[in-house]
């Protein structure tokens, strides 16, 4: 179809619709596509029409689109918004004199009227329909904005889910939200898990804001805050922090006396024979224990520690439904590091990237060496995005740092990461899968970069 600025529209099927906008040096034809990322409601275009305004309409396998001629947006059009009509006939399209676009389906037809198909404006209400702390119902009518929902060491969890009121189409309605004084942006949530949860916050004051958008993603102008305040536990006043050090020190006081006192009524010889066969006993079970656990070469641990470890950890997150992410690392090109440097330089090597790796995560994130040149990375209590800036970091740390080996000269090398973040009810199996086909991806894309299969909605 060829519309008033004489440009050429083309349908296709299973491509979406594509544009053409010009020739290149050969004459080739360029076209800009447009598919279901672009807002096309399918990628099956069955057929197109220009109504009398010149705005140009096309019938999919999933209701109509409605394209800007000017600024090329699109718009979905669906039962929401008067068509009832979804699975359209391919070639099943006319116009009328009157400018009218007609499309035919297996229900019957659709007229498309000019200028008949206003934007959708309304503003949708964000309410909260559940709220639990400690993991008990909290009343939503007690609710106030002059006062703090108060947190207490015996209720320290908060799961709040929220709403916006557009009934149209609620598949298409957007979720944020964002804990102020916790977090640094909006977090994102899935349309059919509108929940925001915290749990083991630090004491101060936070506020809790939630939005939501009508189904054209048009978000409502206020968002609904709750101010909340967390009060700290007994032992994190700081009297009690004092009196526990006085404490402490009067205790160190009162035993070093004593045992001056007992050493002296003591053999000396006898002793020292316990004190050391109970070092010796502590030190041969801390190296079994270290040798049991951890790879000799990196100090990450290793993999069959690494598994059972993750295994735990993936089935606490789906238990008490907390984000986790695992990343898989592996280092780019690494037989070119054994064949030009040998095994000693491919040694520095994995030494090296497991100490800068283990220096860029938290105390609560398991790493461990999986394979030959091979790192996995749990994250705990970490989402995709906080995933995602953590494993960029490592990334770069490892491209920019050269690795020093024996008899001089330095090696460089990059590093390529999958990201998978779990979904809810997920084994280690399929998580595990999925974030090497993220590192398989990342390989495919030119190495040296981060790749993420994102989670399900």
């Amino acid at each position: 179809m060829f519309d008033r600025q004489g440009r050429l529209w083309v349908g296709t099927f299973g491509g979406g619709l594509a544009l053409m906008t010009g020739r290149d040096a050969d004459g080739k034809a360029r076209f800009r596509h447009f598919g279901v990322a672009q807002g096309m409601p399918h990628a099956n275009v069955c057929s197109l029409q220009m109504d009398g305004e010149g705005v140009i309409w096309a019938g999919t396998d999933d209701g109509l689109a409605r394209i800007d001629p000017q600024t090329l947006e699109i718009r979905a059009v669906r039962r929401a918004d008067g068509s009832a009509l979804v699975d359209y006939f391919v070639g099943a399209s006319a116009a009328t004199s009157a400018g009218e676009a007609l499309f035919g389906s297996k229900g019957g037809l659709t007229v498309v009227r000019p200028g008949t198909l206003p934007a959708w404006r309304f503003a949708a209400p964000v309410v909260i329909t559940d709220l639990r702390v400690g993991g008990q119902p909290y009343p939503v009518g007690r609710l106030r904005q002059d006062a703090p929902l108060v947190l207490t060491p015996e209720t320290d969890s908060l799961a709040v889910e929220f709403a916006a009121l557009d009934y149209t189409s609620p598949g298409r309605n957007l979720y944020a939200y964002q804990l102020e004084g916790y977090e640094s942006g909006w977090v994102k949530a899935d349309v059919t898990r509108r929940l925001a949860l915290y749990s083991n916050l630090p004491p101060g004051n936070y506020t809790l804001r939630l939005r939501g958008s009508n189904r054209d993603g048009l978000w409502t102008e206020r968002e609904l805050a709750l101010p909340l305040r967390v009060t700290p536990a007994w032992y994190q006043r700081l009297w009690v922090r004092l009196l526990a050090t006085g404490l402490l020190v009067l205790a160190v006081v009162v035993v070093v006396r004593w045992r001056t006192r007992y050493l002296r009524r003591r053999q000396a010889e006898l002793e020292h024979q316990i004190a050391d066969r109970t070092a010796d006993l502590r030190a041969a079970n801390d190296r079994l224990l270290h040798l049991a656990t951890t790879d000799p070469l990196t100090a990450c641990a290793n993999r069959r520690h690494f598994m059972e470890r993750a295994q735990d950890m993936v089935a606490l997150a789906n238990r008490h439904g907390t984000p986790l992410t695992l990343a898989i690392l592996d280092l780019d090109d690494f037989k070119r590091v054994n064949d030009t440097h040998g095994h000693p330089g491919g040694d520095a090597v994995l030494a090296a990237a497991g100490r800068m790796i283990a220096s860029h995560v938290r105390g609560t994130d398991l790493v461990g060496r999986i394979g030959g040149e091979e790192f996995a990375l749990v994250m705990p209590h970490t989402a995709a995005q906080g995933a995602r800036l953590l494993a960029d970091r490592v990334r770069q740390a490892i491209g920019d740092n050269c690795v020093p080996i024996e008899g001089g000269g330095a090696i460089r090398i990059t590093a390529s990461l999958g990201l998978a973040e779990l979904r809810h009810g997920e084994g280690l199996d399929d998580l595990y899968a999925r974030a090497d086909a993220a590192l398989y991806r990342a390989k495919e894309a030119g190495r040296n970069r981060v790749e993420m299969i994102q989670s399900a909605g």
